[in-house]
């Protein structure tokens, strides 16, 4: 592909797939990426002369973490966005999250605020957004989160003294969990396979399997 788009950026044309003819075009490409291409060049994993034909007006956008200054117009941003998608009023942030927020280091950038702030304002309820709502892959935010402590609730009485399961539990977690996963989202399969972070054909299947799309149904 390298050098189909090299040849296009050189000679202003390519050629369709069984083409005979080709044609001509009169473009400007606008290219980004999130790996540092001189060493991609230098391991010999992206073509030198393509580095140098696209590399005519570079910009570079530094990190999340290297702007903390931008972190809580963000992060008020996803909150104003959240709340009206899933009819929520939180009002902003503790100054607990608020620091928990920008000693992160948001490896996935703006992507990973995003879905961290989705999952905190579906799941959470209250006027402001506390540490133990966020959801930050480091593990200063929620760890169990709401899921879990209501499997954890259902499950209660199921284990003996020694701590042993009376009866196999596997399926029943699992089950507890989409269905507490999907009434959280109304029924909205899209947000709740984002919720339980699979995709939404796998999470049709399980519903399937644990007769959950009847209730799906029953609940419209």
């Amino acid at each position: 592909i390298q050098v189909k788009l090299l040849r296009v950026l050189e000679k202003k044309s390519f050629r369709r797939v069984g083409g005979v003819k080709d044609i001509q075009v009169s473009v400007r490409i606008v290219s980004a990426t999130n790996r540092d291409l001189t060493e991609e060049v230098s391991a010999g994993r992206f073509r030198e002369d393509l580095y140098y034909r696209l590399k005519v007006v570079p910009l570079r956008l530094p990190p999340l973490r290297e702007r903390p200054e931008d972190i809580p117009l963000l992060a008020m941003h996803f909150v104003r966005l959240f709340n009206a998608q899933f009819r929520k009023s939180f009002g902003g942030f503790t100054p607990a999250a608020s620091e928990a927020l920008l000693r992160y280091p948001w490896p996935g950038n703006i992507r990973e605020m995003r879905n961290v702030l989705e999952r905190t304002i579906l799941l959470g309820g209250g006027e402001r957004i506390d540490v133990g709502d966020l959801y930050l892959a480091d593990g200063s935010g929620a760890t169990g989160g709401e899921l879990l402590e209501g499997v954890r609730a259902a499950l209660d009485g199921r284990f003996g003294e020694e701590g042993f399961p009376l009866e196999p539990t596997l399926q029943e977690i699992e089950r507890r969990l989409i269905l507490q996963a999907s009434e959280k989202t109304r029924w909205n399969q899209t947000l709740t396979a984002r919720l339980l972070g699979m995709n939404r054909d796998k999470l049709r299947y399980r519903m399937k399997q644990h007769g959950l799309l009847r209730e799906a149904v029953r609940s419209v």
